[in-house]
């Protein structure tokens, strides 16, 4: 590592299949002038963006660039936290979507598909966005805040991202295929889940689900628009609930559900929030992972709250 770094650059080479590092390598050489002094990282294994990225703004760096997917970016806006706080509230985060979904981009249309120059990353505006914070069971007795830019999700979504992340199956259609397979053979066997939630400290109720979604940004699964009046800056979450449908429901809303057309559904509810509480009843469905960004982490219960305007990025 460069002692005096005002920069760390960090690619992912299995992101996108190798796409992301497929963009990293010709952008290095301007990356180098532009940022300098800045030093550079490709991952090598799990969590290790998390640590690169905290470690670089501990020792004064005030950019951090990632090239990856949603995945590698989740992991790199955990490094900006320690203990509940920033480590630097000013600094930015520059981003070069290439992941094989890169559901978050697509709340950007202007950005989405895009191979930037680093002049032209470099030019366009820095702007503030919300940050989704979860804090869950990680082991019986322990307790872990992982943070989110997109979306958490939970019920189907849980089996059906673990098994996307594992079947590596071809990125058809931007990724759509990825997550819509899995989604569909998992709901054979599905039994929708019974949770107790709380909405922004209100009463607690108990209601049946197949997926909910806590929404920071618009998409996921692959293009999957399933918070179509999301913003990313408005200091709210907009939660949808897709709630006791069976099989042949959600394989007619599956269409309308990526075009965004969904929310009129009868079984489909939809509200704006800044926090949620959510637990499951009588020992039920513990098992099921939670979604941050498509990727797993721990299980119920878990408490989700909004932190306003907490990062700066680039993209």
């Amino acid at each position: 590592m460069i002692q005096d770094a005002k920069a760390a650059i960090i690619a992912n080479p299995r992101a996108g299949r190798g796409k992301a590092l497929g963009l990293y390598g010709p952008m290095k050489p301007a990356l180098e002038d532009a940022l300098a002094p800045a030093e550079f990282h490709v991952t090598t294994g799990p969590a290790q963006a998390t640590k690169i990225t905290q470690t670089a703004l501990k020792r004064g760096a005030s950019q951090i660039a990632v090239f990856g997917g949603d995945g590698t970016l989740n992991e790199v806006v955990n490094g900006f936290f320690e203990e509940g706080r920033l480590i630097n509230p000013d600094a930015e985060l520059l981003i070069v979507m290439a992941g094989t979904g890169s559901d978050f981009v697509r709340s950007f249309p202007a950005q989405a598909g895009q191979k930037p120059s680093v002049e032209e990353l470099l030019s366009r505006p820095s702007r503030f966005i919300d940050i989704g914070k979860a804090n869950y069971a990680a082991s019986f007795s322990a307790r872990r805040d992982h943070y989110f830019t997109n979306v958490f999700s939970w019920g189907l979504s849980s089996l059906a991202g673990s098994s996307a992340n594992i079947w590596s199956l071809p990125a058809l259609g931007g990724g759509r295929y990825a997550y819509m397979i899995p989604s569909l053979l998992h709901g054979v066997l599905f039994q929708n889940q019974l949770v107790r939630m709380s909405i922004d400290d209100g009463p607690i109720e108990e209601t049946v689900i197949n997926t909910l979604s806590v929404c920071n940004g618009q998409f996921f699964g692959g293009g999957m628009r399933m918070a179509p009046l999301a913003r990313l800056d408005d200091g709210e979450f907009d939660l949808v609930l897709i709630k006791d449908v069976n099989l042949l429901d959600l394989t007619r809303q599956f269409p309308k559900i990526y075009r965004g057309e969904h929310l009129g559904h009868r079984k489909i509810e939809y509200q704006r929030i800044r926090k949620i509480e959510i637990s499951s009843v009588q020992g039920r469905n513990s098992n099921l992972p939670l979604n941050l960004d498509g990727e797993m982490h721990g299980t119920l219960p878990v408490s989700i709250e909004i932190l306003p305007s907490a990062l700066r990025i680039r993209i």
